[in-house]
C-alpha cells in the first residue's frame, strides 16, 4: 500500500472493506479489453451506491410551434456533471476532451428525453460537444441537441390569451433512480439558462422553472 500511494497518490475511497491488496485489485486491469470495460460501468465502488449527475438547459432557440402536431422546436446545450473517481489524474489542469472517439471509452450518463418525439445531435462541421476532466474525477459535459418536445395542450376557445406550459422531462434511458440519478444544478440561473436573444414568435416567454419528477416510465 505504501509503495503505491508513493507512486498514484492517495486512493479516493478506502478499499479495507473489500478485503483485497492493491496488486489484487489493480490485476485485471492489466488487461486493456478489461480495463475498458470496467471504465464504461457507472463510477459505484459497492452494491446500492448510486451515482448523482447534476444536469442544466442552455437554450439557444425555440421555434415552429404548431398546433396541428402539438409540438415545438428547441435548440439547446445539455450540460452534465458528475464524479468518477477512475478519471482522477495528476495534472494541475483540467484536461479538455473534444474526441468523440474518447467517449466510447469510458462511462457517461445516458439521459433521455421522455416527450420529445425526435432528438438529433449537432454535427457541423462535427459533433457538438466538449468535456471537462477535472484533476480530482469531477467531470463537466456539455452537448448541443436539437429537440422536438410535445407541447402543452392549447385551447383554442381562449388563444390567444392561454397560457399554456411546455416541458421538458429528462431521465435515464438505461439506468432506475437507485443505481443513476438526474438533479438540476442548484441554482435555477445554472439549471435553465436561456440565450439572452431569444424571440418566439407570436408567443411570451414568461417564466421558466426546474422541478424534480418521478422518472420512471411503463414497459
Amino acid at each position: 500500500m505504501w509503495l503505491y500511494k508513493k507512486k498514484y497518490g492517495t486512493l479516493a475511497f478506502d478499499i479495507t472493506p473489500l478485503g483485497a491488496t492493491i496488486d489484487e485489485l489493480m490485476e485485471p486491469m492489466k488487461n486493456p479489453d478489461h480495463l475498458d470495460s470496467i471504465l464504461r460501468t457507472p463510477p459505484v465502488l459497492f452494491v446500492g451506491d448510486k451515482v448523482t449527475v447534476k444536469i442544466g438547459l442552455q437554450i439557444q432557440a425555440m421555434s415552429n410551434f404548431e398546433l396541428s402536431t402539438m409540438d415545438y422546436a428547441v435548440d439547446t446545450w445539455l450540460r452534465m456533471a458528475w464524479y468518477d473517481p477512475r478519471l482522477r489524474h495528476g495534472s494541475s489542469r483540467p484536461v479538455l476532451v473534444n474526441e468523440f472517439t474518447f467517449l466510447k471509452k469510458i462511462w457517461r450518463p445516458d439521459p433521455m428525453f421522455r416527450n420529445a418525439k425526435a432528438a438529433r445531435f449537432h454535427r457541423v462541421s462535427y459533433l457538438n460537444f466538449y468535456m471537462f476532466i477535472f484533476p480530482g474525477g469531477e467531470v463537466f459535459m456539455d452537448l448541443r441537441v436539437y429537440l422536438k418536445p410535445t407541447a402543452a395542450k392549447i385551447i383554442l376557445c381562449k388563444y390567444p390569451h392561454d397560457k399554456p406550459a411546455c416541458s421538458l422531462k429528462i431521465s435515464s434511458l438505461g439506468f432506475t433512480s437507485d443505481s443513476v440519478e438526474f438533479e438540476w444544478f442548484s441554482d435555477i440561473e445554472n439549471a435553465i439558462q436561456l440565450n439572452r436573444d431569444l424571440e418566439i414568435p407570436e408567443l411570451s416567454l414568461i417564466n421558466v422553472k426546474a422541478e424534480k419528477c418521478d422518472g420512471s416510465r411503463k414497459s
